[in-house]
This record gives C-alpha cells, structure tokens and sequence, in this order.
C-alpha cells in the first residue's frame, strides 16, 4: 500500500542512504574502511574523544569503533590516554603520524565540502540541518513508542519464532 507520505518517507531515506554511500565510496577509494573515516574525521576535527563520545557523535556500534580503535593504535595512528584518573575510560588521541595522515586525507574532502555548503548557501545547509535533525528526532520519538510488532486482524503479532535475521 502505497502512500504519497510513504513515498516521501521512501524518497528520504534512499537520498540519506545515497550520501552516506557517496562517503562510503570515498573512504573505499582510499583503502580505509567508512568507520575508520568516521572515527579518524571526529579526532581530527575535535581533537581527543573516548570511544563512548565516537559511538554517540556517528551511533556507530562500540565493537565497530573499538576495532577501528585497536587498528590504528597498532599502526601507531592514535595513543589511548587515561581520561581524569579513570583508567577505564580513556581518551583517544591522534599521533604526530596520525595527524599527518588525517590532514592528507581530510583536506581534499574538507574542500569539497567548503564548495558544496558554498554552492548550497549556508541558509539553505543551516535549513537541511534543522529537517534533518526534526526527521531523526521525531522518528526515533515514534519509534520508541510503537511496540514494534506486526498484528493481525485478531489483534494477535504475527512475529512470534524469534528475531528474523
């Protein structure tokens, strides 16, 4: 069944998924994983992070931004600091060699992204931002209070034999 609100809902999620792909591709092109240049693009733009403000700034799963962490650790990329005499949580850090290689890779795209917000007009971005922040906040609102299950015209869920994987 479909709507016009559901096309909409469609044509907004395949434009979402399309710029996250266009990212994707472009950490692809340069032998890194979209993770990696999630994680390596917040240290470079905000200097330290623990891995729990990653997870939070991108939702990137903790495994996910824990392996990313340990690579470029051993790659000697990033150095893990205790945070506050709190040696559980500790803060990551770009190396000398780390910031060097985050400065090749980003500044070509730090470019690119100057000319589209210019092409754009930073009201027309600001407006984007304000959509899409109202879009995520109202969906996930929605969302948390749906029970999440499909019903039947008896009332019953149809989905009773575990998760679908």
């Amino acid at each position: 069944m479909k709507t016009e609100i559901s096309s909409q809902v469609v044509f907004i999620n395949e434009k979402l998924s399309r710029i996250r792909n266009i990212y994707a591709r472009w950490a692809q092109k340069r032998n890194i994983s979209f993770t990696t240049m999630q994680v390596l693009h917040l240290l470079l733009v905000d200097g330290s992070l623990t891995q729990y403000q990653i997870c939070e700034r991108y939702e990137i799963p903790r495994q996910s931004v824990n392996n990313v962490v340990n690579n470029l650790k051993d790659i000697g990329y990033i150095t893990l600091d205790v945070k506050d005499n709190n040696r559980r949580e500790k803060l990551i850090v770009l190396t000398n060699e780390g910031l060097e290689y985050s400065k090749a890779l980003f500044d070509p795209l730090f470019e690119i992204q100057e000319s589209l917000i210019t092409k754009m007009n930073r009201e027309s971005a600001e407006q984007l931002i304000k959509l899409l922040t109202a879009f995520g906040d109202i969906l996930e609102q929605e969302m948390d209070i749906s029970n999440g299950y499909p019903t039947n015209e008896k009332g019953g869920t149809y989905h009773s034999k575990g998760t679908i994987k």
